[in-house]
């Protein structure tokens, strides 16, 4: 099952840094899935995606390259599974416009990108006479 999540930018600023440390914009989004497909890497109509990958254990930086041209592509089209403790992150421009950062994670991995919740609350004990 696939979930999208907005955070903001303070939730993922550490990969966010590592993936694309001179994106300026204001609009993040996590998005839960096993498997990603990489499309649209090159532009057509003012569209493109730009796509980094992200080892969390290590901070090492993956390539995901996308060719010349669309037609000479190694990875346009590829579909692959996306480990635990990987984060993929998209750069999404749609028709020119910057529609910001989307972090694709495995389910398994998503609690490791969340900011951490309110702090639970307990019933208060009944006292007995």
């Amino acid at each position: 099952m696939r979930e999208t999540i907005k955070v903001r930018k303070a939730d993922v600023a550490e990969v966010l840094a590592r993936t694309f440390p001179s994106y300026r914009g204001r609009t993040f989004r996590i998005v839960t899935r096993e498997r990603i497909t990489f499309s649209n890497m090159h532009w057509g109509g003012g569209s493109r995606n730009e796509y980094r990958a992200l080892r969390l254990s290590d901070g090492a930086l993956g390539p995901i390259p996308a060719g010349s041209a669309p037609w000479a592509s190694p990875t346009e089209g590829l579909a692959v599974d996306l480990p635990p403790g990987v984060v993929v992150a998209e750069h999404v421009t749609f028709c020119g416009k910057d529609l910001g950062i989307r972090f694709h994670v495995n389910p398994a991995t998503v609690a490791r990108m969340l900011p951490p919740g309110p702090p639970a609350r307990t019933a208060p004990a009944l006292v007995t006479p």
